[in-house]
């Protein structure tokens, strides 16, 4: 029997107050290479598992195509600026971008996006520096950044995954 956790968090976490916010049933992602060799196999199994959850991705060179998944089909946009023209509202943004990309992904995000609060970067070897300025852009913009190298964020109890392949290709079981 699931029981509620601890309703706050005595000191700073990442900016939330309980674990349940982690990853939400509210939460709207756009994927950044949506269509890259493991995020093409990913993405419909969370979007499927979350509900739809996934409203958008980006893929350069891609504008105008779609992600196909059991859940319906997701828009894909050549960069974030495109999909923000085209109405689509977002709160997360789910990066696989290569590693010396990943700056420039988090930068892009940033800077367009007003309504970004979570940013799940799943690219392994992203350097250090790089890190280093993710980190202190995050905290100016007042966003979370989860990774580098992170699994993705899910909440079994409510049916949630962001990004990642948490739970496998059927994370229902």
């Amino acid at each position: 029997m699931h029981q509620q956790g601890v309703a706050a968090f005595p000191y700073y976490f990442v900016g939330i107050n309980s674990l349940a916010e982690l990853a939400t049933r509210q939460d709207r992602v756009c994927v950044l290479n949506i269509t890259g060799g493991e995020s093409r196999t990913v993405t419909p199994v969370s979007h499927t598992y979350s509900g739809g959850n996934v409203v958008c991705g980006t893929a350069p060179g891609r504008s105008g195509t779609v992600m196909s998944t059991p859940k319906g089909n997701i828009p894909v946009y050549g960069n974030i600026a495109e999909a923000m023209e085209a109405g689509h509202k977002f709160n997360v943004v789910v990066i696989y971008l290569p590693p010396s990309g990943v700056r420039d992904g988090v930068l892009e995000a940033l800077r367009i996006n007003p309504y970004l609060k979570k940013i799940v970067i799943l690219t392994e070897k992203v350097p250090v520096h790089d890190a280093r300025i993710i980190r202190s852009l995050g905290q100016m913009y007042g966003v979370d950044i989860f990774g580098a190298n992170c699994l993705g964020l899910t909440d079994a109890n409510n049916r949630v995954s962001i990004g990642g392949a948490l739970g496998g290709n059927a994370p229902a079981e």
